[in-house]
């Protein structure tokens, strides 16, 4: 327990430009546009930051010795260092002395914190199963270690992440579970958001995009847009059971992501 304690306090090791804003994900440019990285939770930090118009440069860790808890998201925000992605938006918002629940409802104030729980709590536990526990999924999450090492030493490292991504799903408990009750919960998932988003324009019915949009767009990215395959069959049949959803996700990706109208244009 007192080394749990310890590390869970550990400062982070001082990299990057203090004069920025420098996020660290998987990837500094995720190869389908319009999904900021293989994490959700570094994607919902840079969905937040482009919201703002924030500028911010991106880095890729090579080991995760920077953080103590070896654990991406970290960030050094003009100076200051910290990590985990509710962290890092807090301190962007003290910053920048932003109120993300300024304007909001007592309701919309719940209902959005319902939505974050469900989209970290749950959906991203369907999308970190079907990456681990697929074929699909697994040869799509290793595609880019591939690329980066040695190929005779590619099966030991492969063996070795699905082995440690494995055993965390078998400890969180969707790993003990067959995979088509897995789908379900996912179904579930997007049939609730689906709820709440009904026919508005932003998940909570505001004029503008909130915290709350970057979050939702930051996760239900990798499954509409899903580049390795993984939930291509299931989520077909989402798309078309939920066209709200869907118009959604490609209305915030416009928003986000503005040189994609262009280009269609």
């Amino acid at each position: 327990c007192a080394d749990i304690e310890r590390t869970s306090k550990a400062p982070l090791k001082h990299v990057g430009d203090d004069g920025t804003i420098t996020i660290w994900g998987f990837q500094k440019v995720h190869p389908v546009k319009g999904i900021c990285d293989t994490s959700p939770f570094v994607a919902r930090v840079e969905c937040y930051l482009k919201l703002l118009s924030l500028d911010y440069t991106k880095d890729v860790s090579a080991d995760l010795s920077e953080n103590p808890r070896s654990k991406l998201p970290f960030a050094n925000l003009y100076g200051t260092m910290v990590d985990d992605s509710g962290r890092i938006l807090r301190a962007i918002q003290e910053h920048g002395k932003l109120d993300p629940k300024a304007g909001l409802t007592a309701d919309q104030i719940a209902q959005g914190h319902l939505v974050q729980r469900l989209l970290t709590g749950s959906l991203y536990w369907v999308r970190y199963s079907l990456n681990f526990l697929t074929e699909k999924g697994q040869n799509g999450a290793m595609e880019g270690i591939k690329k980066n090492v040695p190929g005779f030493i590619f099966p030991i490292i492969r063996a070795m992440v699905l082995n440690s991504q494995i055993a965390n799903l078998m400890g969180q408990g969707f790993g003990r579970m067959p995979l088509e009750d897995i789908i379900e919960f996912g179904k579930e998932d997007f049939r609730a958001l689906s709820a709440v988003l009904g026919d508005r324009t932003f998940i909570l019915g505001t004029k503008e995009a909130t915290i709350y949009d970057t979050d939702a767009y930051a996760f239900l990215s990798h499954f509409m847009y899903d580049s390795t395959g993984a939930s291509m069959d299931w989520m077909e049949a989402v798309k078309e059971e939920l066209p709200n959803l869907v118009k959604y996700t490609d209305r915030m990706r416009l928003l986000l992501f503005p040189d994609l109208k262009t280009k269609a244009n």
